[in-house]
């Protein structure tokens, strides 16, 4: 019984995962100073949104998930026309 408990308390710490969202507004923006704010941890859930018909809008959220998103798990794109916005949500790979 004691160990069916412990177990039951331990599973959730293992599964869970911190969600922080970037936003990239402007083509001037550094997606990686947005992703430094949020402090991920490796396994964290990162939500990229872009609002903006811009080239360089779309262009900063794709560049920050290559380079921090882990392809090796899915990975969520989703593009509207109006508002034109982009969502990217995927696993932190850590650095």
């Amino acid at each position: 019984m004691k160990k069916l408990l412990l177990l039951l308390f331990l599973i959730p710490n293992l599964v869970m995962a911190r969600v922080c969202s970037v936003y990239i507004t402007s083509e001037f923006e550094v997606g990686s100073d947005k992703v430094k704010e949020c402090n991920f941890e490796k396994g964290d859930i990162m939500k990229i949104t872009t609002e903006g018909s811009s080239f360089g809008v779309k262009n900063n959220a794709l560049t920050t998930r290559d380079f921090y998103c882990d392809f090796s798990q899915t990975i969520s794109v989703v593009e509207w026309d109006k508002p034109p916005t982009l969502n990217i949500s995927c696993v932190y790979k850590g650095q």
